[in-house]
């Protein structure tokens, strides 16, 4: 809290915002400038922290605290077993509304119910949930003097009966709605952009306490308003600045794309990128870099360049694990000189995002 500079991710950052929403603490020190690098990750981020969700896992949760607390607090005041079965039991009968799916089952919903359940019995099932919970928040409003327990119980009560309000309703336009079906069920609903928490939380606010906000990343967009960032993010005010690379793509880069391929699910995928990475690396001399989105690919990408070039006197196949990473891009940057073979470095795609 006492930090000048603090660095963080992007969810951390959406993380301290939905706590300081909450009204229960705060991560991190107020800040007088923000900066988000690579800012392209921005929205998928925040995406996961600014929309509604409501699980049985939270009820049962809910029911089991409550039981532990009046029962060493206030035992014998209200029938606090009856409550808390009635709220076991509406969250079991909502899980069992569903019925049998495969653990990670995710269920599309885009009416009143989620795709193939009774509409009927689902909004049932969520009425018995409201229901179970509006007891237990007026069980716990009458012994809420006793101990601080009981009011943070009766708030987190009072927050799944709004979560249920806004599930038993239709979804707001501009979110999507679905269930994952497993131990326990989860109903969720997620913005398809942050715009909105980003003209509230981030740029909205009184004159005097707004700040610069600073976006910056090479994937920002092509257009000049940097469209494909600036909308889904809510800041098609800002000030753009575009900076051109160094980098001279027309003469120092060329795209290559094979009319015919096997995709990467094909098992033949990684053979033939090696021995089309074998000819390019050959023409070059080396100075050849193999990206892969696996590791399974690394390793047979790395295996087939390395039988490709097993005899050769020119060039050294370098792959991702044989030696610390920054002792291979030091050899890879040698490449041919001082009388060493030129290289070419199989990495995965996370190799070049830390190093």
């Amino acid at each position: 809290m006492a930090a000048d500079v603090v660095v963080i991710n992007h969810h951390l950052f959406f993380a301290d915002l939905a706590v300081r929403k909450s009204g229960v603490a705060e991560f991190l020190p107020s800040m007088r400038i923000v900066v988000f690098d690579e800012a392209h990750r921005l929205n998928e981020a925040g995406i996961h922290f600014v929309g509604n969700d409501l699980t049985t896992g939270q009820l049962l949760d809910f029911s089991r605290d409550m039981l532990a607390a009046v029962l060493h607090l206030a035992r014998g005041l209200v029938d606090w077993h009856k409550i808390v079965g009635s709220t076991e039991r509406a969250a079991r009968e909502l899980r069992l509304c569903v019925g049998k799916h495969c653990a990670g089952t995710k269920l599309r919903w885009i009416g009143k119910a989620p795709k193939g359940i009774s509409v009927s019995d689902w909004q049932k099932s969520l009425e018995a949930v409201a229901v179970a919970c509006q007891q237990a928040c007026t069980a716990l409003n009458t012994v809420s003097e006793i101990a601080p327990d009981f009011l943070r119980l009766q708030e987190r009560g009072l927050l799944l009966i709004e979560r249920i309000k806004i599930f038993y309703g239709l979804c707001e336009p501009g979110y999507v709605r679905w269930v994952e079906v497993g131990a326990q069920l989860k109903l969720i609903e997620s913005p398809l952009n942050i715009s909105r928490t980003v003209q509230k939380k981030i740029f909205g606010g009184p004159p005097e306490s707004l700040k610069p906000w600073v976006f910056t990343s090479a994937t920002l967009g092509d257009d000049a308003r940097l469209g494909w960032f600036t909308q889904p993010c809510g800041s098609q005010d800002a000030k753009v600045l575009r900076v051109g690379s160094p980098f001279d793509f027309t003469r120092q880069a060329a795209i290559y794309i094979l009319s015919t391929f096997p995709m990467p699910s094909d098992p033949s995928h990684p053979a033939k990128v090696a021995q089309y990475a074998a000819i390019w690396a050959r023409q070059l001399g080396g100075r050849t870099m193999v990206l892969t989105t696996t590791l399974n690919a690394l390793r047979l990408t790395g295996q087939s360049l390395r039988l490709a070039f097993e005899h050769s006197a020119n060039l050294q196949i370098l792959v991702q694990g044989d030696m610390p990473n920054r002792a291979l891009i030091e050899r890879f940057w040698e490449g041919g000189s001082l009388g060493l073979k030129g290289c070419v470095l199989v990495g995965a795609a996370s190799f070049v995002g830390r190093d």
